[in-house]
């Protein structure tokens, strides 16, 4: 059975359906995991408090945008070609503002869990963004 997010928790709960409100989010660190820049992941992964979590998301965005303005895709050092997540910023500002609330109303366990979690959706999704060829 498949699980979807909801308000109170993006990893699955019990309170209104949120569906994919993190998605963008999710989007661009899976983009930076297909081109093998873990970096952003990684921090995200581990994060233990709001400002740590931030700092990652960011970097990331900032990095995304400057990155995917440019081209529709990145060329990885072994040639393998990425493509730019479509992230539509109005979409992408409802995400930061769920996720800026919640991360400074969450335990450290909790922000770890959420972080991680994220993260983990980034992984499992990055394969999205690798150019076939």
């Amino acid at each position: 059975m498949r699980q979807t997010a909801t308000e109170g928790s993006p990893e699955g709960g019990g309170e209104k359906q949120k569906g994919g409100l993190l998605q963008p989010i999710v989007d661009i660190l899976a983009f930076f995991a297909a081109a093998r820049q873990y970096g952003y992941v990684d921090i995200l992964a581990n994060a233990l408090d709001p400002l740590t979590a931030k700092e990652a998301l960011i970097n990331a965005i900032r990095d995304y945008k400057s990155v995917c303005s440019k081209s529709d895709y990145v060329e990885r050092s072994d040639g393998e070609k990425v493509k730019c997540p479509r992230v539509d910023p109005s979409t992408l500002e409802a995400a930061v503002g769920w996720l800026d609330k919640e991360l400074g109303s969450r335990s450290p366990s909790k922000i770890l869990d959420l972080t991680r979690t994220l993260a983990l959706r980034a992984l499992a999704r990055s394969e999205v963004f690798k150019v076939p060829g």
